[in-house]
């Protein structure tokens, strides 16, 4: 039998196996599908901290949205609902041309593209430009926003 440590589930956890796992541990370079702070990775709004993302919508965007069902959006739409929805689609919202013809469909990555630079996103938008250059900002607000609205 292998030398290694028995679990006690009956496997047998072997040295060669444990000398595999060390590589990941000692800081192995991860590949840009596995980095974090690749909005394309699954881990994405994982390692984001939505508190933070809370203060920041707090102080960057409520004066304009809101997050909770049925509520009025003020000056921009309501954004419950946003993940998986096409931009400009609230009923009931005077969007600008630009909004309603896009083809955006809001998730991570172009939530991501869009906050930090709207007018790049969707040219037209009426949203007044208020870019967050910021990135860990972004993923914050964006990890926030993925609890807040559903």
């Amino acid at each position: 039998m292998a030398r290694g440590l028995r679990l006690t589930t009956g496997l047998v956890l072997t040295v060669a196996a444990l000398l595999t796992m060390r590589a990941p541990l000692q800081g192995a370079p991860l590949s840009r599908a596995q980095n974090p702070q690749n909005p394309q990775n699954p881990l994405f709004l994982r390692v984001a901290d939505a508190a933070a993302g809370k203060a920041i919508f707090a102080s960057k965007c409520a004066a304009c949205h809101n997050t909770a069902a049925g509520a009025t959006g003020g000056f921009g739409p309501n954004l419950h609902g946003l993940f998986g929805r096409r931009a400009g689609s609230v009923a009931g919202y005077d969007y600008s041309n630009a909004m309603k013809k896009s083809q955006v469909v809001w998730n991570a990555k172009s939530l991501d593209a869009f906050l930090a630079d709207q007018e790049k996103v969707i040219p037209g938008t009426k949203m007044p430009p208020t870019p967050i250059s910021n990135k860990t900002e972004r993923q914050n607000l964006i990890a926030y926003l993925e609890q807040a609205t559903h």
